[in-house]
């Protein structure tokens, strides 16, 4: 296994998600779209440093893949992980499914930074979420 493993798994409803990722200089990560991948061919196992993108429905609610993979994000230990996703800041709970998805990550693993944007990625949001992508990738988020 290689020991720099990365991966991006990400649920997109209405786009923005996966335009974030589609609109950035992934390198040599791993790039998961969770809508074409049965919950039961998802692996975390082989990545070292995960990022993990998904919308939040209405005031905090997770897609329900992530219900789903429930089990196997409860059994990822020692990572690194990034969370990122949209939502909409009309809500209690802006981003919350990010929220939920780090408080089931959070006690075996580090969280290296968690990511959220409203609709449609902007020009900003783009570069800033390059930022972050360019830093892990030379080894600057650890």
């Amino acid at each position: 296994m290689d020991l720099t493993s990365k991966a991006i798994f990400y649920y997109s409803i209405t786009g923005n998600t996966k335009s974030l990722v589609e609109q950035t200089n992934t390198y040599d990560f791993d790039v998961i779209n969770l809508q074409k991948t049965k919950p039961e061919e998802v692996n975390f196992n082989t990545y070292d440093t995960i990022l993990i993108g998904t919308p939040t429905i209405g005031d905090g609610i997770p897609p329900n893949v992530f219900k789903k993979i429930r089990d196997k994000l409860l059994s990822i230990e020692g990572k690194d992980i990034g969370l990122f996703g949209s939502g909409n800041s009309i809500y209690r709970y802006y981003c919350g499914a990010l929220d939920l998805i780090e408080e089931l990550l959070l006690h075996k693993n580090r969280i290296i930074f968690k990511f959220k944007f409203e609709s449609y990625p902007t020009e900003k949001t783009k570069q800033e979420f390059q930022m972050i992508i360019d830093r892990i990738c030379k080894g600057g988020i650890k």
